[in-house]
């Protein structure tokens, strides 16, 4: 064969498999853009009512990408009354690769704004600013059972446009096992967090100040949850013996370097009630910003150094001593040992207006 001959058999094979491929890139928009729509018709018959422009399809040859611009999401109000929540986005786009239809990628453009309603007020909005919001959700039969969300530089503001939060990275995965739990020892989600340089505002930053310079937590909630009321479906999975296992906290707060481990549930008012074992680098700074909070009183101060120093042990890199110490949630109160922390709220959500 010569090379005239070859080079034309090539260009012939290669148009065909191009053909054949763009045929291929066609049926795989089309399969998107009806899960797309499916997805969001079968939200809708579920109550909620969700609004965009035109959705627009593009991505040949590597992606298959649905944009939906001036999205909204919102409940379903009964009649005469408004929702109790909505969702407002810049732009929204939708994406997999035309091979890995079960893996899907969502990208979030511009600010975000989230109206909410409680009992008494008027809606009042937080605004997400962001220079990243990333989602990424692994299929199995058509439901996401791998979740992963990403915000980088994000900045969240309350209705008088003071921060609410802010910082450099913040990550959330959620993995949902195979089969739903039957009994409150059966897993319902693993859920890993991941957060560095938060900021909070200083009114809300006691005790250790306004920067959260690491947050870490890898946990496992155990037990049924049921559809319906939020605080009612917090009650049963209370009261059916559900729990959260964290198996890996950590946190860097200020003077605060805490590790720890344990398990955590509600009590009879829905408070947190648990116990966990912790380690915690330079304890006394901790004890001395708990003093300048107005936390706990010196004398009880000078007395906890004394003990818990009797208990640290020397850092194997030389840094502050590590205390190794019993965390326990009781009675609406966290202790470090035998002094308390800080004071527990009851997990609510706030009542719908009327």
């Amino acid at each position: 064969m010569t090379f005239r001959s070859a080079l034309r058999t090539t260009i012939i094979v290669f148009m065909i498999v191009s053909a054949g491929y763009g045929a291929y890139w066609v049926y795989a928009r089309t399969v998107a853009e009806r899960i797309v729509l499916e997805w969001i018709e079968a939200r809708r018959h579920d109550g909620y009512r969700i609004e965009h422009a035109p959705i627009d399809m593009d991505g040949f040859p590597f992606l298959v990408r649905a944009t939906l611009d001036i999205p909204l999401v919102a409940p379903l109000a009964a009649s005469g009354k408004s929702a109790e929540w909505i969702w407002q986005g810049g732009r929204l786009t939708v994406e997999s690769q035309p091979w890995r239809l079960d893996q899907i990628r969502v990208e979030a453009f511009g600010g975000q704004t989230v109206t909410m309603k409680v009992a008494g007020r008027e809606g009042r909005q937080i605004h997400h600013y962001v220079g990243e919001t990333v989602g990424v959700l692994h299929l199995t039969r058509g439901q996401p059972q791998r979740v992963a969300i990403t915000a980088r530089k994000f900045q969240w503001r309350g209705p008088d446009e003071a921060t609410l939060l802010s910082g450099r990275d913040l990550s959330i995965w959620a993995v949902a096992p195979d089969t739903p739990p039957k009994s409150h020892r059966d897993p319902l989600v693993s859920i890993s967090i991941s957060g560095a340089d938060l900021v909070m505002p200083p009114d809300r930053a006691a005790p250790f100040g306004p920067k959260l310079e690491k947050l870490i937590g890898v946990t496992r909630v155990l037990g049924r949850v049921r559809l319906g009321d939020p605080n009612a479906a917090i009650e049963a999975w209370r009261r059916d013996g559900g729990a959260v296992n964290i198996d890996d906290l950590q946190i860097v707060w200020g003077p605060l370097d805490l590790k720890a481990s344990g398990t955590l549930a509600l009590d009879e008012q829905t408070r947190p009630l648990g116990a966990f074992s912790a380690d915690i680098r330079g304890f006394t700074h901790v004890v001395d910003s708990l003093v300048a909070g107005g936390i706990i009183e010196n004398g009880a101060a000078a007395m906890a150094k004394i003990g818990l120093g009797l208990l640290a042990k020397p850092a194997k890199d030389g840094g502050p001593p590590i205390l190794s110490i019993p965390l326990t949630a009781q009675n609406g109160r966290l202790y470090a040992g035998p002094i308390k922390i800080l004071d527990l709220p009851t997990l609510r959500i706030p009542a719908r207006s009327p």
